[in-house]
């Protein structure tokens, strides 16, 4: 008895060899021109809710014979922690589609990284954690230094870059740290201090650069 094989074709059912409209399951003595008959499988769709991230390569449908792992969505400043569903509530990292045969809603869940702000004035520093689009109000940190008034921050050693006036609220849009130097002004009038560069007017937030509210 021959065998005749079952081949495979994906998002397909294979149904039989045909002849003509007649289903053929064993062959006889002579020849014979089959054709195999395929049934399509029902796609089932992928919805997301990527929360501000992005997905490289989405796969949208899929038929119940497909087996795969969704790919991680990137998103600036956060870290992926896995994905939510209707069955799934505890975020899973690497979420396996196997033997679905439903539609499926996912939702992408992050945290946000966090980084450092290293104010600097002289031979002081000090290290504050900050998380990512989080708040902070540029304060004096008790920072001193004898006969000035600290007046702001700027992002460059030399003062040459963008100047936060004293208590301004700057949201963290960096991914990665940074420094901050100490801005002072003389309160009485003495030569300029050696190792800072130092301001007499009140500095601006440079424009053309990052803006923070």
């Amino acid at each position: 008895k021959v065998v005749l094989p079952e081949p495979v074709r994906k998002g397909y059912k294979f149904l039989g060899w045909y002849e003509n409209s007649n289903l053929i399951t064993s062959l006889a003595n002579k020849n014979y021109s089959l054709i195999a008959k395929w049934e399509e499988l029902e796609k089932y769709h992928i919805s997301y809710d990527l929360d501000g991230g992005e997905l490289l390569k989405p796969i949208n449908t899929y038929t119940k014979d497909d087996i795969f792992v969704l790919e991680k969505p990137i998103k600036e400043g956060y870290e992926f922690i896995g994905w939510i569903t209707d069955k799934n509530k505890e975020p899973v990292k690497e979420l396996e589609i196997k033997n679905q045969t439903s539609d499926l809603f996912i939702k992408a869940i992050y945290q946000p990284n966090t980084y450092k702000i290293v104010f600097k004035s002289n031979n002081q520093e000090i290290k504050v954690d900050i998380k990512y689009n989080e708040t902070i109000k540029l304060t004096e940190l008790n920072l001193k230094n004898s006969g000035m008034k600290l007046i702001g921050w700027n992002t460059e050693k030399e003062l040459n870059g963008t100047t936060y006036i004293l208590n301004t609220e700057l949201t963290y849009t960096f991914t990665e740290n940074i420094e901050l130097y100490a801005v002072w002004t003389s309160l009485i009038n003495l030569e300029l201090n050696s190792s800072e560069k130092v301001l007499t007017d009140l500095p601006i937030i440079t424009k053309g650069q990052k803006e923070f509210t």
